[in-house]
């Protein structure tokens, strides 16, 4: 397996996310290759959207995986 594959696996839910959530502005490019990686695959994607995956998207997904563990921790201390 590839580290695209891998991609394919671990950030399609992350990304779907995102698309449902709001977190990508419709009609930016960003948009538009979270669009394509989930409904065609990261593998379709080219160098350039790579590019804006890595500095725009995961940005976000990290965002949002940061906050969800600061929320767990919050749950758990008031346990």
């Amino acid at each position: 397996m590839s580290s695209i594959d891998n991609v394919d696996t671990d950030y399609t839910e992350q990304v779907e996310k995102l698309l449902v959530d709001g977190g990508l502005v419709e009609g930016t490019a960003a948009h538009g290759i979270a669009q394509q990686a989930v409904k065609q695959g990261f593998k379709t994607l080219s160098e350039k959207q790579w590019e804006v995956f890595y500095n725009v998207i995961m940005p976000l997904i990290e965002e949002d995986e940061n906050e969800q563990a600061m929320q767990h921790a919050m749950a758990k201390d008031r346990d």
